[in-house]
């Protein structure tokens, strides 16, 4: 049919027709043949997978429901679409849209969708070590510390301080410790442990503190490190000159001689212990050298 303007209705889409004018008495030569194409297809609005960011790479967006048969156009420009859809060219944070289009139509635009940047991973921790002394054992810290980062040392244990500062290690144990920031966890630092310099401590004196004139003082030193040697000093009182008063020897056996025979006399030693280039705690003993009867 014909409506206003000429414009006819009722067609069937592929089909060819012809058409006559009528007056009322004469009717007009057929017209020539005609037909309506079906609508144009419209692409599929694109579909947009996206994968969040992660500790090991930054997000990345997909058409889902991509054809290899359309073209893609993103606002803004720079992106492109390869193969199985995967875009390519998205720079981080910023949101796009994309349309698709079959070379006659083009789809209305996807929704917005954007890349996050790669979660930030902390640095690996770098630890900075103090080696023992003779007054104190080895401390360590870690350089690189960061208070809005937690850390978690292998084997568990250590803690951290304000300034990075390792507490709770246990001496001559090896630890590695990890930094994470709440999202990512750092690789681990290297091995590290705290020494003893091993300050030598006299375990034990064997010795008599009660002797006769002309008896041996036999004193043996023993102490908890293998290898200690000793220097010691003796101030003595009524003893006879031939009495060495100092040495390093760890079996400290000579005579004593009273001077008087009469009155008793005293041997006051002091030992120290060396060991690791370190002296430990001096003991001081005190041997009473008795008349004989």
């Amino acid at each position: 049919t014909v409506g206003v303007a000429g414009v006819i209705s009722g067609m069937t889409v592929g089909t060819s027709y012809t058409v006559t004018a009528t007056n009322g008495g004469c009717t007009s030569v057929a017209s020539a043949s005609f037909s309506n194409a079906a609508q144009l297809p419209t692409p599929a609005v694109p579909t947009i997978t996206s994968v969040a960011a992660s500790c090991s790479a930054a997000g990345s967006s997909t058409i889902s429901n991509y054809s290899a048969s359309n073209t893609y156009t993103f606002t803004p420009a720079g992106p492109t679409v390869g193969v199985a859809g995967v875009i390519s060219g998205m720079t981080v944070g910023t949101s796009y849209t994309v349309t698709a289009t079959n070379g006659g139509c083009t789809s209305v635009a996807s929704a917005s969708f954007s890349n996050a940047a790669q979660l930030p991973t902390p640095a690996v921790p770098t630890i900075t070590s103090v080696a023992a002394s003779c007054s104190a054992a080895g401390s360590s810290t870690i350089s690189n510390y960061s208070a809005s980062n937690t850390y978690t040392f292998t084997p568990a244990g250590p803690t951290v301080g304000a300034t990075g500062l390792i507490s709770g290690m246990i001496l001559g144990t090896s630890y590695t410790v990890t930094s994470g920031n709440g999202f990512c966890t750092s690789l681990a630092s290297i091995p590290f442990d705290n020494q003893d310099m091993g300050t030598p401590t006299i375990t034990n004196i064997s010795y008599s503190s009660n002797i006769c004139s002309v008896s041996s003082t036999d004193i043996v030193l023993s102490s908890d490190i293998i290898g200690t040697t000793y220097s010691w000093s003796a101030t003595v009182s009524n003893i006879t000159g031939s009495y060495v008063t100092n040495g390093t020897e760890a079996d400290i056996n000579q005579i004593a001689i009273l001077n008087n025979p009469e009155t008793i006399g005293t041997i006051t030693m002091t030992i120290i212990p060396y060991a690791n280039g370190c002296d430990g705690t001096p003991r001081t003993i005190e041997i009473t050298v008795n008349p004989n009867p």
